[in-house]
């Protein structure tokens, strides 16, 4: 019978380390399933490279096994840790069918707490593999176009070489480093910043309101409304002045109060590519409307209202973890009616 090892990663992107992970497994094992996380996220300076493109460049690394090599997508669900782990489940069983699974893996910080959630299968340690980190990699290439050729493998340096000439990579530079410079104003603090801000969800017959964004960081991408709370500001009047600001929506703000059905915090500690942000998302449901007037204003190039039934597809296309907001409250059942 077929033995089954597991990976799971971002590979944001694929280097040495990732590489030495992958054979030590295959070492190990007769077919090895790549779990591939992050998948269907917007572009950005943490996730820059889609599935796709992820999938294609670990293909041209590990060609010499690619008859034992499987590959799924597994997409970010924050704020529900048991549904992410079904989804894992769910697509190596689809592929495993039952057969012994071993998850291999390299536990570098409490990033790879996941390794610990799934008692069922056997779990292997790797050893770090010369120390080698995604992030500074990642970033040295956003922001300065470098290649570090010890530490990438020949598939990945050409991959990103010809990146480097796609309007994908000239918008994320420039998103690079409007982060970097927003961090480094940030520098001198005493202590890390932990910023705070509010987010709206506006649902009314049948849709939802979003924004596009106009300037990086974001640029161009649908997001939930919303923005910074001011010194002294109570979070739900900032939920509603953001809100107000950003869309210019004919309804007024005692109204929008009043319609207020939830409100909670969402902290994913790496939700934001700026730093430390925790949101205050709140679920605003206008009954008996037609959809009010909106437009687009201060940080919105752009306000629309979308379907409910086909703001799935556009999960690639938002801002940060807004996609994962509203699927929070999608998958209770809040946004309908």
């Amino acid at each position: 019978m077929l033995t089954f090892g597991v990976l799971i990663g971002r590979f944001q992107p694929f280097h040495q380390g990732h590489l030495y992970l992958a054979v030590k497994a295959l070492d190990q094992c007769d077919q090895l399933i790549i779990a591939i996380g992050s998948a269907g996220r917007a572009r950005s300076t943490v996730n820059p490279f889609t599935f796709d493109e992820r999938t294609a460049l670990m293909r041209s690394n590990l060609e010499t096994y690619a008859d034992r090599i499987h590959f799924v997508a597994i997409p970010d669900v924050f704020y529900d840790e048991a549904y992410w782990l079904n989804q894992v489940k769910s697509a190596v069983f689809g592929i495993a069918q039952g057969a012994e699974v071993t998850l291999f893996g390299h536990s570098k910080d409490e990033s790879s707490y996941y390794l610990r959630e799934f008692p069922e299968w056997r779990y292997v340690e790797f050893p770090d593999y010369n120390g080698i980190s995604a992030t500074p990699l990642r970033l040295d290439y956003l922001e300065y176009g470098l290649i570090d050729h010890l530490n990438f493998p020949a598939a990945t340096e050409e991959f990103l070489t010809d990146f480097k000439k796609s309007a994908a990579y000239t918008w994320l530079h420039n998103e690079a480093n409007v982060v970097k410079h927003y961090k480094a104003s940030w520098s001198t603090a005493p202590y890390p910043p932990i910023f705070v801000t509010t987010d709206a969800i506006v649902v009314c017959q049948s849709h939802i309101l979003l924004i596009k964004r106009k300037d990086h960081p974001g640029k161009g991408l649908y997001a939930l409304p919303g923005g910074f709370v001011e010194p002294g500001e109570w979070l739900q009047n900032a939920l509603v002045r953001e809100l107000i600001e950003e869309t210019q929506i004919d309804v007024t703000a005692e109204e929008l109060k009043a319609s207020l059905i939830t409100f909670r915090p969402f902290d994913y500690p790496t939700r934001s590519q700026i730093g430390r942000v925790i949101t205050h998302a709140g679920l605003i449901k206008l009954a008996n409307h037609v959809l009010p007037k909106i437009t687009g204003s201060d940080d919105a190039g752009e306000a629309l209202w979308v379907k409910l039934e086909n703001f799935t597809a556009l999960a690639d296309q938002l801002y940060d973890d807004h996609f994962q907001i509203v699927q929070y409250w999608q998958r209770q059942g809040l946004l309908n009616g």
